[in-house]
């Protein structure tokens, strides 16, 4: 017990008292920055070794795979530590994950869908994309066009709506009786085919538990983090398996940032309704930022709410909080950079400690972007679009789509359309060297390329992905060094590049489908165009902790993140608020059967929003604004968001020729986590060495619908650990 309480540091009083508690029904409030994961992660060690639990009998819920392999790594070691290598040979049995993946792992062992596969969110809309035209969709979304994509897209929401709510099929044939038509053939598709969705994995495996509850009676308990923002088949999924467990559930209601995609926080407020004689502990006490960082967050929300306690700072350390004001939007970015640049130049910081968060990437990141990219700061781009905001995505799409331009039937050639197509094909290969920032034989690169072009179209490789593989070996790919950061960032964002063409045409191939070359590329133009480039997101900082780059994204991706410095930018009106917040969204179900507005937004979330965005530094938070921005040669002047002036009267407001005083910032408070692989990955990454995956690039891949062993190397060892994928590449070089 002591040493639960004590190692590898002392837990705070509060945190002693929950991680103790013996009530059977127990909810955390728990501030930002308090110590959640940790309070977590001692609280199963405490059922391990003081309450002689069985690991089969424990279930914890995380909201991201991320947060659980996080979780797991640290109970791991712990035992490790304390020499109790004894208890860890069991804890396979002990499911720690999301509760998706629990979801899929009972249908598969238990409900009979061993052999369904899995669409992530890019692949349903691929798979939606292709199969839509038999979908009864309005007048007008015949074509592929915008129209054609926001159907796509309205009918996926629609769909997960339904399966989170977990709507009454005969209501919703009753009130939508033309959708209905077209969910049960979705849905028929989707069996035909074997395939699970995440809001199908849920809804399903609610509706079998209603049938048959003896599947889950080894659990006796049940923890669920950020259970804020958990939604409605969520929640009776948590209260089916708290029947006959134990439940232990934390979160903070002012950090619900999630209603968007139908999470409900009143369940959290509801708890005790919901679980008769639960009680309720607080975490207060801030290890993470400064007195002057938590004052600001205490300022900000009490304007807005009264309802929960403030929290309190720990930390003794000086800080600086402030705003500052600039002319533009450009001026905003420079400055912003510059305060970075000089940080960084002084000692005080690595770029990889810096976070410039926004409201929208879209909106907002340019330039940001423009001005990282003139001072060659490396920097990853989070939020939807990122992967397409890179100069080098957006070069290396515009090769692609340069050389595989199909020409409709009957179209003859055009010399004047050849000519101009080669300038760009030039112009587009220019971008790409120095975004990649590699030398390159451009006349025979052209030859070479001309040549790739020509075999795809012929349909000479088996699949995209071969395809593409082929072509980074043409632009250089060999050249590029894991150990450069900027370097490291590129090769990251090709995965994620490789990632978008498996999930097309994975899609396509459904059915034993065979893609017709060169129709497949038409389609790939269109998803990329009016899909892939809004949504697919650049390889998470997160999943590259070594890389020494700044972080700029969405406050959505900062979510459970933290920085010594934040800068919290372009906090002007329309923006942040969003002045889509509360705005109706054209559901395809009728919205008598669901709180539609719950999915549109509201200002409260835009609040808890920008009370998450500031709550993520540690040492140094700035919130910028500008006053304006042109649009050509006009100056279009921008009101200054509410938030901004809230904190105006605590804050003091910096122009444009003042500076930070930075602080000493500690460099050493980092505690590295091990790094904890599965069989499989483990067995994976052997077979990368073992293999004929050591073959040139393009020799490597058989079958997209399946993740071969260079492709997941590719993919999944940056998500594991940069390093190990830095070695294979490394050890690549040699052998090929």
């Amino acid at each position: 017990m002591t040493r639960i309480i004590s190692e590898p540091f002392p837990l705070s009083e509060e945190q002693a008292q929950i991680v103790t508690a013996r009530e059977r029904y127990i909810k955390v409030i728990a501030g930002p920055g308090t110590g959640k994961t940790e309070t977590l992660v001692r609280r199963l060690l405490y059922l391990l070794l003081c309450e002689d639990v069985s690991p089969e009998n424990i279930i914890a819920f995380t909201f991201t795979e991320k947060a659980a392999q996080s979780m797991k790594n640290r109970v791991y070691y712990r035992l490790h530590e304390w020499g109790l290598d004894e208890h860890i040979q069991n804890l396979g049995s002990m499911y720690i994950g999301t509760i998706h993946s629990y979801c899929l792992h009972l249908l598969r062992q238990e409900f009979g869908y061993s052999d369904f596969n899995v669409l992530d969110e890019n692949q349903e809309f691929a798979l939606v994309f292709r199969i839509a035209n038999r979908f009864n969709f309005p007048k007008g979304a015949t074509e592929i066009d915008k129209y054609y994509y926001r159907q796509c897209v309205n009918f996926i929401d629609s769909v997960n709506v339904v399966h989170n709510e977990l709507i009454d099929e005969q209501k919703l044939q009753e009130k939508s009786p033309e959708f209905y038509e077209d969910f049960r053939e979705y849905e028929d598709f989707l069996d035909e085919n074997r395939l699970l969705t995440f809001g199908r994995m849920i809804s399903l495996t609610v509706r079998k538990l209603y049938c048959d509850r003896e599947k889950i009676n080894h659990v006796r308990y049940l923890m669920v983090d950020e259970y804020q923002d958990i939604n409605k088949a969520q929640q009776e999924l948590i209260q089916i398996l708290g029947e006959g467990a134990n439940v232990f559930v934390v979160g903070d209601p002012r950090q619900s940032i999630y209603q968007w995609r139908g999470s409900d926080n009143r369940f959290f407020e509801e708890f005790e309704q919901i679980f008769p004689g639960a009680k309720t502990f607080y975490m207060v006490r801030n290890r993470r930022s400064t007195p002057e960082i938590v004052n600001v967050a205490n300022h900000f929300y009490q304007k807005f709410h009264q309802k929960y306690e403030l929290i309190r700072a720990e930390k003794s350390s000086k800080g600086v909080a402030l705003l500052a004001s600039l002319p533009t939007a450009e001026s905003e970015a420079r400055w912003v950079v510059e305060e970075i640049t000089r940080a960084v130049e002084e000692g005080k910081c690595r770029f990889k400690d810096c976070a410039i968060l926004l409201r929208s990437v879209i909106s907002n990141a340019g330039p940001f972007i423009r001005e990282l990219r003139s001072r060659k700061i490396p920097y990853f781009l989070g939020g939807k679009s990122g992967l397409f905001s890179r100069e080098e995505i957006k070069a290396l799409k515009d090769i692609f789509f340069l050389l595989l331009k199909v020409k409709d039937e009957g179209q003859t050639p055009n010399e004047e359309d050849e000519v101009e197509d080669i300038s760009r094909l030039q112009a587009s290969l220019d971008s790409w060297v120095q975004a990649a920032g590699i030398e390159l034989d451009k006349q025979a690169t052209l030859q070479k390329l001309q040549h790739w072009s020509k075999k795809v179209l012929e349909g000479k490789y088996s699949n995209l992905t071969r395809a593409f593989h082929r072509l980074l070996v043409i632009l250089g790919y060999r050249q590029l060094n894991p150990d450069f950061p900027l370097q490291a960032v590129v090769m990251a964002n090709l995965g994620r590049f490789s990632s978008m063409l498996v999930d097309f045409e994975t899609a396509m191939r459904l059915g034993g489908k065979k893609p017709e070359w060169p129709e497949i590329i038409k389609y790939l133009r269109l998803y990329v165009f009016w899909y892939a480039e809004r949504v697919y997101e650049e390889q998470l900082a997160e999943d590259l902790p070594d890389i020494d780059a700044v972080f700029v994204g969405t406050v959505h991706q900062a979510k459970g993140l933290e920085w010594p410095v934040v800068f919290v930018s372009s906090v002007v009106g329309h923006r942040f608020p969003s002045i889509r917040a509360g705005k109706p969204r054209p559901w395809l179900i009728s919205r008598e059967l669901f709180d539609a507005e719950r999915y549109e937004g509201s200002l409260e979330e835009e609040q808890n929003l920008f009370y998450v965005a500031i709550t993520r530094a540690k040492e140094v938070l700035c919130v910028t604004a500008f006053e304006g921005y042109y649009r050509g040669s006009l100056y279009c002047r921008r009101s200054p968001s509410a938030f901004f002036e809230c904190l105006r009267e605590v804050v003091p407001v910096l122009g444009e020729n003042q500076k930070i005083p930075f602080p000493e910032i500690p460099q050493n408070d980092e505690q590295k986590e091990p790094r904890v692989l599965s069989v499989r990955e483990v067995a994976d990454y052997l077979r990368c060495f073992t293999l004929p995956s050591l073959l040139p690039l393009a020799q490597c891949v058989e079958v997209p619908s399946r993740t071969c062993r260079r492709t997941w190397l590719w993919k999944k060892s940056t998500q594991l650990s940069f390093p190990i994928a830095g070695a294979f590449e490394r050890r690549r070089r040699k052998t090929c």
